[in-house]
This record gives C-alpha cells, structure tokens and sequence, in this order.
C-alpha cells in the first residue's frame, strides 16, 4: 500500500470517528430553551412583599405555600426573599437579581407593574400576590393585591386578613377565594404539590422540601461510552490495514563491482 493511500485511509477514519462521537453528543445532551419561553402547567401564585409588609406576607406564604398553587421553581431562599427577608450575603446571583427586582415594586405604577409581569415569568406563576399597605405606606392596614401575569394589571379586588382562633389573624378566606378563582386542572393527583411538614410558625420553613436528586443512568446507557468505543475499534482497524505492507512495490538494488 502506498504512503498515499495510508494518509487518506488514516484522514477518512479520524473524520468518521469524529462524527460518531457528534453524534453521540448530541444524543446525551438536552435541548435547548427558547429565548423567553414559558412552561405551561397548573395555575400558581407566589408572595411578593411591598415595603414593611414581611412579618404579613410571611403569615400568608406560610398559608398558600402547603396548597397546590405554590409555585414549581419557588425554592425556599427566593419564597423567603420575595416575602421581604433581607437577600443573604452568599446568594447567588440571580436570588440578588430577585431581591432588587422585589425592592424595585413601590406601587401601581407602569415599571412596578412591569418589574411584577418580569417576576411572574420567572416564576412560572399564573398571579401574584402583592401585600402592601392600603393608603399610608408607613401606618396603612395590610392588605394583598393580586397582579394577573395574563393581562400584566392589578386586580381591583383586595384580600385581608380576618380575626382567626384566639384572635391571631388569618389568611384562610383569601386561600379559599384563589383556588375557586385558579381551579386544578385534570392532571394525576401524584403531580399535585406534597404537604410540607407540619410545625409552629417560628419554625415552619416556607416550603420544608429537600430538592431530590436526578436519578443517575448506569454508565452502560451513554451514548458517549459506546461512540468512544466505536471510534477507537473503527480507528484500531485503519491502523492495522495502512501499517501492513500488502504491495509489490519494492526496491531492488543492483550492486556491482569493479572486476
């Protein structure tokens, strides 16, 4: 065999093995999202606290928040941010892009209305649910809007607390009021929102579910392992044919000497 012929032999296997190793590629990694794409699903609202409203906002989160309108991608540092709590000092990133985005809602106003439509996307969330203080901003009764994603305005109704047992104010009437308003769709209950444990209201977490582990696939299942594979027996084989000298091609030297 030629010099020649083991070059393109040994060019057409790298190209091949390269391509199956794409390949393989592009099987184990997932798609990718669409700019500004949103995930349907069942209806949810999520808390947003307004000016000195955190002590109230964290009384209604604690009550929305065991029913199946909490919000899929609400974690408990950005549930506990958006209800007022101070952004911690090693958050990452986005929770203190989150945190200023809470802070930037002041009122009624188009860029508070804006920066709320802006949250509701990142949330997944159908509405949310503003508390604020009705008039006086410092000394006002507490009382909760709700912003419709949908529409990007503030619903004209506003929600209150009511005097509960032993007169510790309640939330429940308002819960009540937004699931007739976002019924459940027909989904299996096993994709309804489990309880979160029970427990006092000093110690109860805002959603008290550790995030579960992806299962991981055996090592056997990767395309990545079996294109490996491939392209190191597919790469073993040109070797093997161009190292071999199989031709006739040979060099006779005629050596003659002086008589």
């Amino acid at each position: 065999m030629t010099v020649r012929a083991r070059l393109v032999l040994t060019a057409l296997g790298l190209v091949l093995a390269l391509t199956i190793a794409r390949v393989a590629a592009a099987d184990e990694a997932p798609l990718p999202a669409l700019p500004g794409a949103t995930t349907s699903g069942p209806p949810a609202v999520a808390i947003v606290a307004v000016g000195g409203t955190r002590d109230d906002a964290f009384v209604l989160a604690r009550a929305l928040y065991t029913t199946r309108l909490r919000p899929r991608r609400l974690d408990e540092v950005r549930a506990r941010v958006l209800a007022g709590q101070p952004v911690p000092e090693d958050a990452t990133p986005d929770v203190k892009e989150l945190g200023e985005l809470r802070a930037a809602v002041v009122g009624e106003d188009a860029a508070s209305r804006a920066v709320l439509a802006s949250l509701a996307k990142r949330l997944g969330a159908t509405a949310l649910l503003v508390v604020v203080r009705d008039g006086d901003p410092s000394s006002g009764p507490v009382v909760a809007r709700l912003f419709l994603a949908e529409t990007g305005e503030l619903d004209a109704a506003r929600y209150a607390p009511v005097p509960g047992d032993n007169g510790v104010p309640t939330w429940r009437p308002t819960i009540a009021s937004l699931e007739r308003r976002f019924p459940a769709p027909n989904v299996p209950s096993s994709a309804a929102t489990p309880p979160l444990p029970t427990g006092t209201a000093k110690t109860q977490p805002f959603l008290g579910e550790p995030r579960k582990a992806e299962a991981s696939k055996p090592f056997y299942t990767s395309p990545w392992l079996w294109g490996s594979i491939g392209a190191a027996a597919l790469l073993g084989g040109i070797f093997y044919v161009a190292s071999r000298d199989t031709s006739a091609d040979t060099i006779h030297l005629q050596v003659q000497l002086p008589r």
